[in-house]
């Protein structure tokens, strides 16, 4: 049965609205972007689902609110920055769609980071650097990423 095009805010469920999001963002976007994506707008529909969401106009700014706050206790907070970054594209793309009151993204406040909470000071691994490289010789051989891979191992 083909959705009811009239009201689509009041017949699509937020996990369809994900997913014709992610149909129209692939191609348009590089693979790692669209990577980016998939994550947080799953965990935002499977919110939506625990707390009743069944149509995608229910979502506002306090629905958005509470996913953050739960988030939050979950991940650091340049993880949840990144992820509010992310959300934030899915519900422009709703208001487009019509989808969700027109507005509604620009009302969502991304998380500040400190110039700590921003650099990472971890380091990556013997192994694991031996591994990519590995991997970026054989299959990615004098790709951007095999370049700048190899010059930021070495410096």
């Amino acid at each position: 049965m083909e959705p009811d095009l009239t009201n689509p805010a009041e017949t699509i469920d937020p996990r369809q609205a994900r997913r014709q999001f992610l149909s129209a963002r692939r191609g348009n976007v590089k693979d790692s972007t669209f990577r980016t994506y998939k994550f947080p707008t799953k965990d935002f529909i499977e919110f939506c689902e625990q707390h009743d969401i069944d149509e995608i106009g229910d979502v506002g700014g306090y629905i958005i609110e509470s996913w953050k706050e739960n988030r939050k206790n979950e991940v650091k907070q340049i993880t949840l920055h990144n992820n509010v970054k992310t959300l934030r594209v899915f519900i422009r793309w709703c208001e487009t769609a019509e989808l969700i009151e027109y507005g509604t993204a620009d009302r969502i406040e991304v998380p500040s980071l400190s110039r700590e909470q921003a650099v990472s000071d971890e380091s990556l691994p013997l192994s694991q650097a031996e591994n990519i490289l590995r991997y970026l010789n054989t299959y990615e051989y004098a790709s951007r990423e095999h370049a700048l891979f190899k010059t930021m191992w070495h410096t």
